[in-house]
């Protein structure tokens, strides 16, 4: 058992350095750490611009999203998750937006359909900024299948 163990050991020492530089960082001054924010949060929405790799000013439905190396992460639908406050009429807040009330929850969670060609992003801030919504964001196609 002792000689498995230390043949585990001595493999995994023998690799630490190429599990550690995988994946490495953006060289200092490259284009991409240049466009890539200080501090990346979840919030970081990337979209490819011809061969770079930016952050979404703008998003429309069916724009892939992508990660740090150009790889299609999720595509927005054209739909909102929107949250309203309780006494909210979802048809009446739908239409005063321009937008198709797909389904609505008994708590007032509402799936709101984006008519084509609309910015996603300018849209979503205007809806977080309205009093009566609680909470909004982009409904996104996801493949969470992930082979080992």
């Amino acid at each position: 058992m002792k000689s498995i163990t230390m043949t585990v050991a001595a493999l995994l020492i023998t690799t630490m350095p190429l599990i550690l530089h995988a994946a490495p960082l953006p060289k200092e001054g490259s284009a991409l750490q240049k466009m890539l924010p200080a501090k990346p949060n979840k919030d970081t929405l990337l979209v490819k611009s011809g061969d770079k790799i930016v952050i979404a000013d703008t998003l429309i439905k069916d724009q892939p999203l992508v990660n740090s190396d150009g790889k299609v992460i999720a595509i927005p639908t054209g739909k909102l998750i929107v949250k309203l406050a309780d006494g909210v009429s979802a048809a009446d807040f739908s239409q005063s937006y321009n937008l198709r009330l797909d389904w609505q929850s008994d708590n007032n969670l509402t799936l709101l359909a984006v008519p084509e060609g609309v910015d996603l992003l300018k849209l979503l801030e205007s809806l977080k900024q309205h009093p009566q919504v609680l909470r909004a964001e982009l409904d996104l196609a996801q493949d969470f299948y992930q082979p080992w």
